[in-house]
């Protein structure tokens, strides 16, 4: 994923509202949400290049996401394993016995190789609980405390202008929701689509150049053949929300024509519920 608002309500009837696109350059190999079939339990899409994912959901209560660190240096983001591997790894609990916050840990220990990600990691159940972990600019690794969060291609919670943009999105799909119906989904998967264009002072500079960063500017990343060596944009949207009682509701909306969002989409939705 490069862009992720989400509402961590520990305490709430609503533990968790997400909200995400994915961008990725349009040739890779991938498949959209579905049910794993050699992890039971795992629903998501995936890479069919190195088998990981971005945002992955468990029916054993975690859910993991993570966004790319942006870099200009191409040799900053070599990597010896994929990243995705780190959101599979802890919702398929190739720990078992561990906690959040000792899966946290290692991953930290382990997170130099890797090129520069942010991850977050949910666990719901009796004591619901969050984690981020990043390697970039330093590897940290910390609890995520309730409330309204956003990040993109940086750090949790960092300024950027389309990250600000989604999580007032957020706040007020939260706050005109009744008491017994989340955040809708349809105004959250609006506000995925917005294709603003900040002012060049609020750009963040991550090292691209004031051309790529206003092309990777708004929420909804067209892309074209600028993006070397590949076309680049936002191939997915989703939506998810976990009630208190364990219910998840998950809408993914994958673009016709990754980054076009007049082309058309294909929706798949699912409902479950935890363990």
């Amino acid at each position: 994923m490069c862009l992720i608002a989400f509402d961590f309500a520990p305490a709430g009837r609503f533990q968790l509202v997400l909200a995400a696109n994915r961008d990725e350059v349009f040739v890779r190999a991938t498949a959209p949400a579905h049910w794993w079939a050699d992890a039971p339990g795992v629903f998501g899409g995936r890479d069919l290049v190195a088998g990981g994912g971005w945002l992955l959901v468990a029916r054993n209560g975690r859910i993991a996401a993570l966004t790319n660190y942006r870099q200009g240096s191409a040799a900053a983001q070599a990597e010896q394993s994929s990243r995705g591997e780190l959101v599979a790894n802890f919702v398929r609990a190739a720990h078992p016995s561990e906690t959040i916050e000792q899966h946290a840990q290692r991953v930290a220990a382990h997170a130099q190789r890797y090129a520069g990600f942010t991850l977050l990691l949910f666990e719901f159940g009796a004591r619901p609980t969050a984690w981020w972990v990043s390697n970039r600019p330093e590897v940290a690794a910390a609890p995520i405390s309730p409330g309204i969060h956003a990040i993109s291609n940086a750090g949790l919670d960092a300024p950027w202008p389309k990250a600000t943009r989604l999580r007032d999105a957020l706040s007020r799909a939260r706050d005109g929701a009744n008491a017994t119906q989340a955040a809708d989904s349809s105004t959250l998967m609006e506000a995925l689509t917005d294709r603003s264009l900040p002012a060049d002072l609020e750009l963040p500079d991550t090292g691209v150049g004031v051309a790529r960063e206003r092309l990777l500017a708004p929420a909804f990343v067209t892309g074209d053949a600028e993006f070397p060596p590949l076309p680049y944009g936002t191939r997915s949207s989703i939506v998810i929300s976990v009630r208190d009682d364990g219910a998840v509701a998950l809408s993914e909306r994958t673009w016709t024509v990754p980054g076009a969002p007049t082309a058309g989409h294909r929706d798949r939705s699912a409902f479950f519920s935890l363990d």
